[in-house]
Order: C-alpha cells, then sequence, then structure tokens
C-alpha cells in the first residue's frame, strides 16, 4: 500500500499493463498504457490497461491508458471501493485529439462502491473517448458511484466528436449511482458515441442523471450527436432525470432525446431542456421525439413544482409520444412544449385522438379525454377559464393550462407557457363543469390549451386540448 507508480510507458505486455491486487492508497500517476512514448501509436497491452481487483481507495491521476486489447481501466472484485480516477485519458491519444482505442470499455466499474470518475473542477475531467466499447459502464454492486466532470464520446477540445462505439455510458443493475450531480462543474459532456448517450438497464435503480450535456458541444452551442437516443431506459426504474437547476440538456441526437421503454417505471423527469439548449435554440433539436414511452407505466414528466417543468422544443417528431397499451399512469405536467415536428403530446402516433362519450378505453395513458375549453378572459395579472370534461365517473382530474402565441395547425395545442392547475370531480355521469381564475395573465392574442390527468389512475395525462 501507499505505492506511488509515475512516469513509466508499460506496452506491449501479452497480459494486462498494470496489476493493483492487495494494499490500499495506491497512486498510479502520469503513465503512459498501451501506446509509444510519444503518446501518439498503439503498442497495446493485449489485456487490460489498468486491472484494479480487491484495492480500495486507489488514485489514477493523469495516466494515458489507450490501445490495449480489453478494458482500458477495470475495477472490481468486491473490494475496489472508494478508488479516484482524475485527469486522465482513456481511448484517445495524448492530445486528445484522436482515438487509439481500447479493444472494449474504456472504465468498467464492476461491483466497486463509492467510485469516483471525474471530479467537478477542469484538471479532474476524464476524457473517455475514442474506445471499442461503452465509454464508462457502472454495474452491480457500485453503489455511491459517481461520474462527474468528464467528456465522454468528445476530443478533449469538448467540440468535435471522439466516439465510443456504443453508449457513452451503461448503468446496468447497480444501485445509487449519479451522472452528473447537484454541484456545478459536476455535468458530463455525453456526445458523439455510436450508440445512445446514456443508458439505464438491467433494473438499475435510482440513478441521478444532472446537469449532463448530451448531444451537443461542451459549450452546448452545436450539435455532437450521439446516433441513438440521448437518455435510454430499456429497464431503468426509480431515477431522477434532471432537477430544480440541474436539469440536463439533451439535443442534438439521431433518434429520441429520451426514450423510456418496457418495465422502466417511477421515473421522474424535471427541468431538462430536451431540443434546446438553456437558452432555448431551436435549432438543436432531437431527430425523433423529444420523449417516447413506449409500453412503460408510472412515470413522471414535469410537476408544477418549482422548476421541475421541462423545455420541450424543436424535435423532430412528437414533443412527447406515448405509445403501448401498458403506458398507463405517465404524468405530463406543467412543461413548456412548443415549435415540435408533430403534436405537443400525441398518445398512440396516431395525430389527434378525439375525444370519446364516458372515456372507457384503454390505450396509452387510457387514451385519457381533454378537456373542452369553452371560454377565455384574462385582464393581463389574472385568467379566467370555463368549460367542461368529460370522463369516467367519480374521479378527480387535475386540469393543467397554458398558453401560446399561436396554435398547432392541427388545431390542438401545445403548451409554451404554464399558467396553472384546478382540480375538478366528475359526478356519476363522468362529467364535470368548470369555471376557474388563475393568478397569471395570458398575453393578448395568445391562445389556450389545457391538459386532463386523472389522479385515480397515476395521474395519466391526455394530449392538449382544441386552441382557444
Amino acid at each position: 500500500g501507499n505505492t506511488r507508480i509515475r512516469g513509466l510507458v508499460i506496452h506491449r505486455f501479452s497480459s494486462h499493463g498494470v496489476i493493483l491486487q492487495g494494499g490500499s492508497g495506491i497512486v498510479l500517476e502520469c503513465n503512459y498504457i498501451g501506446v509509444n512514448a510519444a503518446g501518439a501509436n498503439a503498442l497495446g497491452n493485449g489485456g487490460i490497461g489498468v486491472y484494479v481487483n480487491n484495492t480500495p481507495g486507489a488514485t489514477l491521476l493523469r495516466n494515458l491508458i489507450s490501445g490495449n486489447g480489453s478494458y482500458g481501466v477495470y475495477l472490481g472484485g468486491g473490494n475496489a471501493n472508494g478508488n479516484v480516477l482524475r485527469g486522465n485519458f482513456i481511448g484517445t491519444n495524448e492530445s486528445g485529439n484522436a482515438a487509439i482505442p481500447n479493444d472494449q470499455t474504456g472504465v468498467l466499474v464492476e461491483s466497486a462502491a463509492n467510485t469516483t470518475v471525474g471530479g467537478t473542477q477542469a484538471a479532474d475531467r476524464n476524457v473517455i473517448s475514442g474506445n471499442g466499447g461503452y465509454g464508462v459502464a457502472v454495474n452491480g454492486a457500485s453503489a455511491g458511484t459517481v461520474v462527474r466532470g468528464n467528456y465522454i464520446g468528445v476530443a478533449s477540445n469538448g467540440n468535435s466528436a471522439l466516439g465510443n462505439n456504443g453508449a457513452g455510458v451503461s448503468v446496468a443493475g447497480a444501485n445509487g449511482i449519479q451522472i452528473g450531480g447537484n454541484d456545478a462543474g459536476a455535468g458530463n459532456v455525453i456526445s458523439g458515441n455510436t450508440g445512445s448517450g446514456l443508458i439505464l438497464q438491467n433494473n438499475a435503480q435510482n440513478t441521478l442523471v444532472a446537469r449532463n450535456i448530451i448531444g451537443l458541444n461542451a459549450a452546448a452551442m452545436a450539435k455532437v450527436g450521439n446516433s441513438s437516443y440521448g437518455i435510454y431506459l430499456p429497464n431503468g426504474n426509480n431515477s431522477v432525470i434532471g432537477g430544480n437547476g440541474i436539469g440536463n440538456t439533451i439535443a442534438g441526437n439521431g433518434q429520441d432525446g429520451i426514450f423510456i421503454s418496457g418495465s422502466s417505471t417511477n421515473n421522474a423527469i424535471y427541468g431538462n431542456f430536451i431540443g434546446v439548449n438553456q437558452s432555448g435554440s431551436s435549432n438543436l433539436g432531437n431527430s425523433m421525439f423529444g420523449i417516447h414511452i413506449s409500453l412503460a407505466p408510472g412515470n413522471i414528466i414535469g410537476d408544477a413544482g418549482n422548476g421541475r417543468g421541462n423545455l420541450i422544443a424543436g424535435n423532430g417528431a412528437d414533443g412527447i409520444y406515448v405509445t403501448g397499451e401498458s403506458a398507463t399512469g405517465n404524468a405530463i405536467r406543467a412543461n413548456s412544449i412548443r415549435d415540435n415536428g408533430d403534436l405537443g403530446i400525441d398518445l398512440g402516433n396516431n395525430g389527434v385522438t378525439p375525444n370519446d362519450a364516458g372515456d372507457p378505453d384503454a390505450g396509452p395513458n387510457g387514451l385519457q379525454n381533454f378537456p373542452t375549453v369553452a371560454a377565455v378572459g384574462s385582464n393581463g395579472s389574472q385568467t379566467q377559464f370555463s368549460g367542461t370534461l368529460n370522463s369516467l365517473p367519480n374521479r378527480t382530474f387535475r386540469l393543467d393550462f397554458y398558453s401560446s402565441p399561436g396554435c398547432d395547425p392541427s388545431g390542438y395545442g401545445e403548451g409554451r407557457v404554464y399558467v396553472g392547475w384546478r382540480d375538478v370531480n366528475t359526478n356519476a355521469s363522468g362529467h364535470a363543469s368548470f369555471n376557474f381564475t388563475l393568478p397569471i395573465g395570458v398575453s393578448a392574442g395568445w391562445v389556450v390549451a389545457a391538459t386532463a390527468s386523472d389522479l385515480s389512475a397515476g395521474g395519466q395525462t391526455s394530449e392538449f386540448s382544441q386552441c382557444r
């Protein structure tokens, strides 16, 4: 323990470049592992670049780890806890502007709790790009692992794609992982990868994804898209993507901004910029849907709490698309949704879904009926809404009201500005009338629209109503 290994060139061995096994407090600093002494060409070790097995508290600092025949860095064995990786270039040359791939994943954390990959200062940043598999993978009993402040899939300048050949980051079967975080400087740039930016899979639980830029350059001003989804949840549960003041910027990706599928449930998406950057530039959209929920129940997109609505704009298809009969109980509230290629909210990918008497049908979000707004009046500081809702009997519904400078070409709403909400109760015939005054004005000449969320069915939300 407490050994420092510094300034070596370690290449062309038939097995791993470095093995840390046992001991603690080891520092591996400023080594070239798998490349020549100029850091320009691969001279790979046959196995893993750095293999950390049952060794806690090691620090990998400012190493170049590229060109190896397996993973760049592996941390595992059950007792490889509390290890730190800072300032390394993994999968690139010494300048970080060209790929020298490790054949598999750049950094694999496997049953290694409380690992720190990166940090909040520029000097802590790892450049993990150009690898033959994922950029970073966190698997199994690795609770408390934090991946923050890194460039994953881009060059060291933060502008050019230097993609990993797969997802930028994968979290699989792990609980309590942070990708980014609450602190300033914690966000990663996860862009330019040939798969998705981030995957939560194999029942990944309680992941916090915050402050990341996914699909744009480090300045969030130009597209450096991941080829597939920005964030993909084939089986990720109970996770929070964004938050009040810590949202992610998810734009420029080759498919959906966020895709939640299968059995993924109880995920919350708050305060993100999806299809735009934080200044609202709308020419950075994801190619397909802003958010796509397929078959997955019980997720939350936005909320009326402070700073928890998402801005979803400029995407190539629907802002939010929900499909599949099992995709019920998905709440969509208090977001700013505008300027997407198709509907603001689409249940079933069939365009506007008309209301039906009594609302008895099955389908995504129960094909929940939307309200009918009959009249609107605003004096600049408050707005009165009146109308009706026809749906299932003897239930409580939350009505959310929005305003926009114009109507969607379909004649149904989007929702640039969130105005507020009120609850109504349907009678035994499934009918409710409303006449509410909300303490927010609507700009002169703007139109309004509303949604209804069935609080008895997990808050599942309708499409937007017709404009009024």
